[in-house]
């Protein structure tokens, strides 16, 4: 697939539709450099992917998990910021991802957050 179908796909991730994310997790599954562990390092990839882990639906997030060890991503201040703008989604269902992938997010070892008061 080429990038633009890539990127295509990581954006389905973020679809009201688990069958949806279901759908762009299998398309992202299939691409040759996903399969061989390479994905852009991206921050709207990282958060995109990382937000498919805290999916709602068990497979679909067990799906994401197997990509994200694949790749070997790592998160970032970056992709933090974009699981924020994700808050702002429609859908109550990513909404509610998004909340659980910044959480979750801000526990990894590879972000620090610097807080200035």
């Amino acid at each position: 697939m080429e990038n633009h179908e890539m990127l295509a796909a990581l954006e389905g991730l973020t679809a009201p539709s688990p069958v949806a994310r279901k759908a762009a997790l299998d398309a992202l599954f299939d691409m040759p450099l996903l399969a061989a562990g390479q994905m852009p390092l991206l921050d709207g990839a990282v958060a995109r992917l990382y937000l498919a882990m805290q999916d709602s639906d068990e497979g679909n997030a067990q799906v994401a998990v197997e990509l994200w060890d694949v790749t070997e991503l790592a998160m970032t201040r970056g992709a933090l910021d974009e699981l924020v703008l994700m808050l702002k989604r429609r859908s109550a269902d990513v909404r509610a991802m998004a909340a659980e992938a910044l959480a979750q997010g801000l526990k990894e070892p590879s972000v620090v957050v610097v807080v200035v008061g």
